[in-house]
């Protein structure tokens, strides 16, 4: 198994607000499934060859432009950033 490429951006970034790496398994062509938890609140996200993507119900995460993949990690922690602070209010 590979490492998830850029995991570390995405870990520091939501320990800023209480999440903390709880689950993470890497796959194949920089692939894999990370979870995110602040004791109440998950998020979950994935990783399909090196594009990142949300891990949720599509009739919640569509209305906010985020039912899609991001190439860039920096934009996809700008945008992850954005969701788990929502799901903490």
């Amino acid at each position: 198994m590979e490492a998830i490429h850029d995991l570390d951006v995405l870990t520091d970034s939501m320990a800023t607000l209480g999440f903390r790496l709880t689950h993470a398994k890497s796959g194949s062509m920089d692939s894999g499934f990370v979870e995110f938890s602040d004791g109440k609140k998950k998020v979950a996200v994935l990783k399909d060859r090196s594009q990142w993507m949300l891990d949720g119900d599509q009739s919640e995460l569509e209305p906010l432009g985020l039912w899609r993949a991001f190439s860039a990690t920096s934009d996809f922690r700008d945008v992850l950033i954005a969701y788990a602070q929502k799901k903490k209010a």
